[in-house]
């Protein structure tokens, strides 16, 4: 544990914040989207509903401890934001299905980038159990890890999606030309 004894018992909170913000990252969009075709009423209004929605969710799961409140966080957010990805599409006017479809290769990726670093995470456990000796500093650990992530997102990206990752390739050298 990089902190320390004290911390392990926020681990599996952690692990659900981790993988909700998954979900969160993609919803981080929609209400630029909504402020940029004049309806900002909307992104507020569902707002409000994941409010209440959270408030009664936590008021029930604080009634059975943390694993309560990591469950009612796992059951309401994604009801949440399927209400307001319903909301958001009849707006703003587009399908469900295709906006699923486009989410597809960015959540492939991510999910092989974090299949990545189970492996590497649980590669180090087990060769500290093996040798019997002791682990590697945590913040080598975490290079390690950190490393091999961006590697295995940027090699799938690559094998995924070639030309859109040679644009972005591109745009970034580009942008370095800008600056220098």
């Amino acid at each position: 544990v990089l902190l320390g004894q004290k911390w392990e018992a926020a681990i599996p909170i952690f692990k659900v914040i981790v993988l909700l913000s998954s979900i969160r990252l993609i919803s981080d969009y929609h209400s630029p989207l909504l402020n940029a075709i004049g309806r900002p009423d909307v992104g507020l209004k569902n707002m409000a509903l994941g409010a209440v929605m959270a408030i009664i969710a936590f008021s029930i799961g604080v009634q059975y401890g943390i694993q309560g409140l990591i469950i009612a966080w796992l059951i309401f957010y994604p009801v949440f934001i399927a209400l307001y990805l319903v909301s958001l599409s009849r707006v703003v006017g587009f399908r469900l299905r295709d906006y699923f479809h486009h989410l597809f290769k960015p959540v492939l990726l991510n999910t092989l980038m974090s299949l990545a670093i189970f492996v590497c995470i649980n590669g180090f456990t087990l060769s500290t159990y093996l040798s019997g000796s002791g682990s590697l500093p945590a913040i080598l650990r975490i290079g390690i890890i950190s490393f091999t992530a961006l590697l295995t997102y940027l090699a799938f990206f690559y094998y995924l999606d070639r030309e859109l990752f040679l644009w972005c390739k591109g745009f970034m050298t580009r942008k370095k030309k800008l600056i220098s």
